[in-house]
């Protein structure tokens, strides 16, 4: 199976959350050679009516290009799409015979209309371990590979930037380890705690030594805090509350990967026999925590230890997007795959 191009959304979507996914696309586009083609002008336009009316014509599966016409396609060209989560319909604009998605949030409410949402895609990649093995006995099996989770290779740096910050907990949080972190900053003096409240549009920062901050919503602020923290919080998104959205789904989050290149210390909590947190190592780099008493021992360990690089590499080996978007090139062209074209 031939890729010929990678689509994005970069001039539609703008929320801080795809900022990592336009960054996959970068580097997923540079190692594989491929072109980017912002199909933002098309979207909701092949997703309405008109779309679903032109993908029941002949030969008419791409959308529209700038000039409002439908480009004829190589037999077997594909394209790479990344998408935050699955599709509502069929005929949506990204689950068509020569578009190859990458599912990035896949939740248990997702799993009954499955099979007909990607009955014609030529193949699914899906960033959860436990959503392949869910479906390895189904239609949608033999077309549906596992693809972990990455960062990009330019941010993973040998460790400089000052620690001015002990905890941190970035993107979704989660309740008990916040918790735990405001209990932890009253139990030791002169530790301090930053973290977002994500609840709107944009982050809203807050350290606990001083207040509300103004950070802008750039990558290069959000690096520049991770840089800047000793320890990391992290956690699975499925568990403390998270089960109804996730459904008990607990999948390997960027921000583990993210906090390892940072070079911080990760402290968390996850299942730790979850098939996407075994298949990951994930144990072998972040202090997973039951209770506050672990949590505790496991913060004044970090807070006074330099980090653990040895280890951190070891657990980013294999999960550096140029490495992933070459699994990806793999798993196409494998000659035994039912996926070949």
């Amino acid at each position: 199976m031939t890729l010929k191009e990678i689509w994005t959304l970069r001039r539609l979507e703008h929320q801080v959350f795809r900022q990592i996914v336009e960054e996959w696309e970068d580097d997923f586009a540079a190692e594989l050679s491929l072109p980017l083609r912002d199909v933002s002008a098309h979207e909701n336009r092949a997703n309405g009516r008109f779309g679903a009316f032109v993908r029941r014509l002949p030969n008419a599966l791409a959308p529209c290009d700038d000039g409002g016409r439908l480009p004829r396609r190589g037999e077997g060209d594909r394209s790479l799409a990344f998408l935050l989560w699955p599709p509502e319909h069929r005929s949506s604009y990204f689950v068509q015979p020569d578009v190859v998605p990458v599912v990035i949030d896949f939740w248990r409410k997702h799993f009954a209309p499955a099979e007909r949402i990607f009955a014609r895609s030529p193949a699914v990649f899906v960033t959860n371990r436990e959503i392949q093995l869910a479906f390895a006995d189904t239609s949608l099996g033999a077309r549906l590979h596992y693809l972990p989770l990455s960062v990009s290779a330019r941010h993973v740096r040998p460790v400089s930037a000052p620690r001015t910050i002990d905890l941190i907990q970035v993107g979704r949080q989660n309740s008990k380890l916040h918790r735990w972190a405001l209990d932890y900053v009253g139990l030791r003096p002169g530790a301090n705690y930053l973290y977002a409240d994500t609840s709107g549009t944009w982050p809203r920062w807050t350290a606990t030594d001083r207040g509300p901050l103004e950070v802008d919503n750039s990558r290069e602020s959000y690096w520049a805090l991770l840089r800047s923290s000793r320890v990391s919080l992290v956690s699975a998104p499925g568990i403390d509350g998270g089960e109804t959205r996730t459904g008990g789904l607990n999948p390997v989050t960027p921000r583990f990967y993210e906090s390892a290149a940072a070079r911080c210390h990760l402290v968390g909590r996850f299942p730790l026999d979850g098939a996407d947190f075994l298949a990951n190592r994930v144990a072998s780099a972040c202090r997973h925590a039951d209770s506050f008493e672990e949590f505790v021992e496991a913060v004044d360990q970090a807070r006074h230890a330099p980090p653990p690089v040895a280890a951190l590499d070891a657990f980013l080996s294999g999960h550096t997007s140029a490495e992933v978007a070459r699994a990806l090139r793999t798993a196409l062209a494998a000659p035994s795959s039912a996926l070949a074209a």
